[in-house]
């Protein structure tokens, strides 16, 4: 938090090498190689690439270089509804953007900013069809302790945790699960705003559509 311009999103890439490891000669002997778990998206954030031309121009440049997805920073002051035709047009996804968090989450009464400026940035994702949005803490605070600072923080997302959870779409979610072959409990540790009889069985009713096998 003290860097001077905080880094929103990082993507970190390390390989260890110990004594005791093997050589990739010797790894491409032993068998075939393991499939892939997954195979991650790139995405493209237009604040940084393609700075030669204006801002609503570089989506394109980013469909022509091979992508299918951009990202960007702040949204206030931008053209949202020109900015959505010409995702729209061009086939693109917005992966994300930065989410106005009201003023640094690292401060004091940071929950009670949070919220407003929190919808307002899920109605733009709504706009954009944009299913991530990027939460910046703020710089550290030197006459603050860290450990308030984090405080802070946590009773920020507590307190937006109702709003994102509606961005939830709880039939996918139990799909992936059963997908992946998972037979254990799924806690309904909930707080429902309706009937908890209700909410119950509405969870059994998502969960069988979720198992049941798809044509």
């Amino acid at each position: 938090m003290n860097d001077p311009m905080p880094r929103r999103r990082f993507l970190g890439l390390a390989v260890a090498v110990s004594a005791g490891a093997a050589s990739p000669l010797a790894l491409a002997r032993s068998g075939d190689a393991p499939a892939p778990a997954g195979r991650p998206r790139l995405s493209a954030c237009i604040e940084a690439l393609f700075t030669d031309v204006p801002f609503e121009e570089r989506p394109a440049k980013v469909k022509a270089a091979g992508l299918d997805a951009f990202e960007f920073w702040g949204w206030r002051g931008r053209d949202l509804d020109r900015l959505a035709k010409i995702r729209e047009e061009l086939g693109l996804e917005v992966a994300g953007f930065a989410c106005d968090t009201g003023g640094p989450l690292v401060a004091p009464g940071s929950a009670e900013r949070f919220i407003p400026a929190l919808k307002e940035s899920l109605a733009t994702a709504k706009r954009l069809g944009c299913h991530e949005i990027i939460a910046a803490v703020g710089n550290e605070l030197k006459d603050l302790p860290r450990a308030r600072q984090h405080e802070n923080c946590v009773k920020a997302f507590h307190a937006a945790a109702p709003l994102c959870e509606e961005e939830i779409n709880y039939l996918n979610v139990f799909r992936a699960i059963a997908a992946k072959g998972y037979t254990g409990f799924l806690g309904l540790e909930m707080w429902p705003t309706v009937d908890h009889a209700k909410a119950v069985r509405e969870a059994i009713a998502i969960l069988a559509e979720a198992t049941t096998a798809r044509k």
